[in-house]
């Protein structure tokens, strides 16, 4: 079973794959949580889910989304959040991607103002993504493409590509995120 590693005050600790980059990039699956529930947990990250197989339902602060295959979630920052099957305990496989702001390095104020503008508090929870809508497709695409070059086999890994990946796709959904919003200034 996965043990997510929860404080009280529920943030978690993520393991990032690599100590000085702050991405976690992985492939999961709901049957690794106990009652194939992940824990209720949130962090300063953004997080991507993008679903591969099957289905789950998908909580954060509260509202519920059911994402089904090819369906991907924006999780904004500092967000109490978890996904889980129905008592029918259906199997999901799906990607994550979460991004920690210390990605941009420490003395780039204007970014990291820029990021807290974007990700901050006072925005939206989440955006469902799908692949029906071009610039969500992309997104999904992105996750993927983080997922493939963190986890190539028999190449070494390529950390300004993997930061550049993650960079860009904070950008567009940044930008996109606030135009759903009706905020169309980016």
């Amino acid at each position: 079973m996965t043990n997510l590693e929860v404080f009280s005050d529920l943030s978690e600790r993520l393991d990032y794959n690599l100590p000085d980059l702050p991405l976690y990039v992985r492939k999961g699956s709901l049957h690794q949580f106990n009652n194939y529930a992940a824990v209720a947990h949130w962090h300063v990250d953004i997080e991507f889910i993008y679903v591969l197989q099957g289905s789950m339902n998908f909580s954060v602060n509260g509202t519920i989304t059911r994402l089904h295959q090819d369906d991907g979630l924006f999780v904004n920052s500092q967000r109490l959040h978890y996904g889980y099957s129905l008592a029918d305990q259906n199997d999901c496989v799906f990607l994550v991607v979460v991004i920690h702001p210390s990605i941009l390095g420490e003395k780039t104020s204007y970014i990291h103002s820029y990021w807290g503008e974007k990700f901050g508090l006072t925005m939206a929870d989440f955006l469902v993504l799908t692949a029906e809508v071009d610039w969500q497709r992309d997104t999904l695409l992105s996750i993927q493409k983080i997922y493939q070059e963190m986890h190539k086999e028999h190449t070494p890994l390529n950390p300004l590509r993997l930061a550049s990946q993650a960079l860009s796709l904070c950008a567009t959904i940044g930008i996109i995120y606030n135009q759903v919003l009706g905020n169309l200034e980016y």
